[in-house]
């Protein structure tokens, strides 16, 4: 039964295969919850810039204008901050791309091994398929033949 063993060889590089499918699909959840977390952080951080925005507006159009370079410089702060969060988020979704395409070829890869086990698994019901057609033959050629000793 050469397909069997040809089965058995195939079990242990499906289970690689597989692991690597897992491992690969953590590690894009990974960053798919940096990429929410990181998109969060810039949606407040864009808040607190146009509160800032409105803030200094407000003060601009008063005719008090105290603390007006203080707000600026915070306004300048939290700009840099956003844009250091735009960057991580495009960062983050360059290394998700990259990441669903080695999903992509993990997957690839265990279905093709899961294909070839199924040809085997194939291959081998017809070797048994053979094997008890034969036997049948035999059974049936022995009872002919007895009966025609009689």
């Amino acid at each position: 039964m050469q397909s069997m063993r040809k089965i058995k060889r195939v079990q242990p590089i499906i289970k690689i295969k597989q692991t690597r499918v897992d491992t690969e699909a953590a590690m894009l959840a990974r960053i798919n919850k940096e990429k929410v977390e990181a998109v969060q952080a810039m949606r407040e951080s864009q808040r607190q810039y146009m509160s800032g925005v409105d803030e200094l507006n407000r003060i601009r159009t008063s005719s008090s204008r105290e603390n007006i370079e203080v707000i600026e410089s915070g306004l300048d702060h939290v700009k840099a901050k956003w844009y250091r969060l735009y960057k991580s988020v495009q960062d983050l979704e360059n290394r998700e791309r990259a990441q669903i395409a080695c999903l992509n070829v993990a997957e690839r890869e265990l279905k093709a091994i899961e294909r070839l086990r199924e040809r085997y698994e194939l291959d081998f019901r017809k070797e048994i398929s053979r094997s008890e057609q034969k036997m049948l033959d035999e059974i049936a050629l022995r009872q002919f033949q007895g009966q025609t000793r009689s």
